[in-house]
């Protein structure tokens, strides 16, 4: 059974996770097929609130990995941050190459990476060099989202004066999102037609 202090640290990374993914407790309830009062009494500190098989939901929707004591399995790779074992990440910082999609959270403008900067040490669209730390408190990058599970600080930001028309421009950079992957997803059917079958 976990101590009182690896239960609090679960229960605020579960919190910050949901957060940087930019999900209200009601969608990420309704992904996970629970009641938003009980995911909510779980981020509150009590941990009995869900099922394991609830909260390996939530550890799937939110990319992150839970200790073998809350799941009832061994923790995955990577490395641990407050009881939770997840993956280091990169994300490109150019608030307007097409990796970064953009999300409202009432009126405040967040970036998550999509996964099309690569995982190299430069961004695969826009070839600029690509965060692993928090640029405001140097923490490791290791969940999906747009805001730091330590400081709660936006890993990217949009440059002033921008934001008066962000809600349009945001519209655009979407477009311009999908009509890349309708590209690459038209360029991989096309290589996987071209392959012959070895008989």
């Amino acid at each position: 059974m976990q101590d009182d202090s690896k239960q609090e640290a679960v229960h605020l990374l579960i919190r910050r996770a949901r957060r940087a993914k930019g999900l209200t407790q009601m969608a990420l309830a309704a992904q996970a097929g629970c009641k938003q009062s009980a995911l909510s009494m779980l981020e509150m500190g009590r941990m009995t609130a869900l099922s394991h098989e609830t909260l390996r939901k939530i550890a799937e929707i939110l990319d992150i990995s839970l200790p073998e004591s809350d799941v009832g399995k061994g923790v995955a790779e990577g490395h641990s941050n407050g009881g939770i074992s997840v993956s280091s990440r990169s994300i490109c910082p150019n608030p307007f190459c097409l990796s970064n999609h953009p999300y409202f959270i009432g009126e405040e403008l967040f970036f998550s990476s999509n996964g099309m900067a690569g995982n190299g040490h430069h961004c695969a669209l826009c070839g600029e060099v690509m965060l692993s730390r928090c640029p405001h408190c140097g923490s490791a990058i290791r969940q999906v989202g747009g805001c730091c599970s330590v400081c709660g600080e936006p890993f990217v930001a949009m440059p002033d004066g921008m934001l008066e028309n962000a809600r349009e421009w945001v519209q655009t950079h979407r477009a311009e999102i999908e009509q890349l992957r309708s590209a690459h997803a038209g360029t991989v059917c096309q290589a996987e037609n071209r392959v012959s079958p070895i008989c």
